[in-house]
């Protein structure tokens, strides 16, 4: 090969440059008598270098590499940490030392063959996998047996919880442990099955709805982040942050709202939902607006009964069950409301309105305070806060 050759030049400078994090510790989680690289580990690939500026400028700052040995005694595959002994002149021969300060020469059997870059000691034990400036077997493992050693079992790899058994009893399922997840942010929390179940919970749909061109669409926004590696896709996230809330009072021709309010209204004649005073869907403004009241081939009554079956097997006490119903109700009968226009700037509910009646009823509300701040509005200026009235078109639209 040319020497003049960048490739050339790359791999010299590679060579020269790494060291590898590796075990040889026959005991290690990671060490290979227990686990061969060949047959059992996961073989996750190296997503080392988008360009080779970028590698070598990471080389000269790291100097670290990951390189597959054998065992001196029973010549199983080990990773073992070295670093470069002398000056490596680009021949088929490389020495190193390892932790122990034992010296072992390692040969390359091609130019070409790319030694794994280590990541600095600071990201060592990170709880997400994808958050390894370098990620490949030797690290991962690494990472595994880092947290594996302090009792962390759980470590995630973006959306995927990786869990190693320690075979002894610890005391992170308790009741003080449920909390420490429930309706929390889990992103910044420790990696657990918890937050994995917290997660599930928090992404629980009732937000589909039929569309003109999809009789189940989910409704929410998504943000999708799609990494590259030299013009290749390598990797890609998503992130459901919204959800379409004006759905919810405004439906386009031959579009739903969501499915949840048709299911909830299949129920108006059952003795369970008595309270919540349904009506047939065509009868409430919010779920008949669009004219689509239903969907070819789709049962609202059946998946009502599906819904409220996946409610309880998640755990969802049938109490709390009737008060997300109650709510969903309320929803519907505001959407029933009917304000009028007053003299001048005012606007105004009438005490006869039997939707409004409803609505307070099942959100036990005042129905004069209720009444009062449908048709006014406060204004913050400064220190001062003022009240003042509304017109129709303000109230309709708040």
């Amino acid at each position: 090969m040319n020497p003049s050759d960048p490739k050339y030049i790359r791999n010299i400078i590679l060579s020269y440059l790494h060291s590898c994090v590796i075990d040889s510790n026959p005991k290690s989680i990671i060490g290979f008598d227990q686990y061969n690289a060949r047959d059992k580990a996961p073989i996750i690939q190296n997503i080392l270098a988008a360009d080779e500026e970028k590698q070598i400028e990471a080389l000269y700052t790291t100097q670290q590499f990951v390189i597959e040995l054998k065992h001196p005694h029973d010549h199983k595959h080990f990773w073992c940490a070295v670093t470069v002994a002398s000056n490596y002149n680009g021949k088929e021969q490389l020495e190193v030392t390892s932790v122990e300060r034992r010296n072992e020469i390692i040969t390359n059997e091609n130019d070409s063959d790319l030694p794994l870059l280590r990541n600095p000691e600071i990201l060592i034990g990170q709880k997400d996998l994808t958050a390894l400036s370098y990620l490949n077997e030797p690290e991962v493992l690494y990472n595994l047996e880092s947290r594996f050693n302090k009792s962390q079992i759980y470590t995630k790899c973006g959306i995927v919880l990786v869990t190693i058994n320690l075979y002894e009893y610890l005391s992170i399922y308790g009741n003080d442990a449920i909390q420490l997840y429930h309706d929390q942010d889990i992103q910044l929390l420790e990696p657990h099955i918890f937050a994995t179940a917290e997660l599930a919970y928090q992404s629980m749909a009732i937000g589909n709805a039929k569309t003109i061109r999809n009789d189940n669409s989910s409704r929410f926004g998504k943000y999708i982040e799609i990494g590259f590696l030299k013009y290749h896709i390598c990797g890609a996230s998503m992130r459901t942050y919204l959800l379409e809330k004006s759905r919810v009072v405004y439906q386009a021709p031959d579009e739903r709202n969501d499915h949840i309010f048709y299911q909830l209204c299949t129920q108006f004649n059952q003795p369970e939902m008595k309270s919540l005073a349904l009506l047939p869907a065509n009868q409430f403004r919010y779920t008949s607006e669009g004219n689509a009241i239903t969907i070819k081939g789709v049962d609202d009554a059946q998946q009502f009964l599906e819904t409220r079956e996946a409610l309880t097997l998640f755990g969802i006490e049938n109490k709390v069950q009737m008060t997300i119903f109650r709510l969903l109700s309320s929803i519907l009968h505001l959407g029933n409301v009917i304000i009028n226009e007053g003299d001048g700037e005012l606007s105004y509910v009438k005490e006869s309105d039997k939707s409004f009646s409803i609505f307070c009823s099942l959100l036990k509300l005042d129905e004069n305070r209720m009444r009062t701040w449908l048709c006014n509005k406060r204004i913050k200026t400064g220190v001062a806060v003022v009240n003042t009235t509304s017109n129709i078109n303000q109230a309709l639209f708040a």
